[in-house]
């Protein structure tokens, strides 16, 4: 089965901000902007007719909630705590 989750990733330097990486999903093949006109438009429609939307960029335009994130925050206290051990 093929079928992904939609999501975003971000990789950035903690120390400085600065964008490492950018993912977004689903995607597709940009291959079709060289195809020829009937081939283009059959692949169009199939892009665009797509429910997940893969043409949106989410790593730049969508909001997700940053679950991720407070995860090590959340370990580091409960380690500190003693609540939580590194096994």
């Amino acid at each position: 089965d093929k079928a992904r989750n939609s999501g975003a990733i971000a990789a950035i330097d903690p120390r400085n901000g600065e964008v490492l990486a950018l993912a977004s999903r689903p995607t597709f093949d940009p291959n079709i902007f060289s195809m020829t006109k009937k081939d283009f438009a059959k692949a169009w429609k199939v892009i665009n007719s797509n429910k997940k939307h893969p043409l949106i960029n989410r790593a730049v335009t969508s909001r997700f909630a940053p679950g991720s994130t407070f995860k090590p925050i959340t370990a580091a206290a409960g380690l500190k705590r003693g609540t939580l051990h590194p096994g």
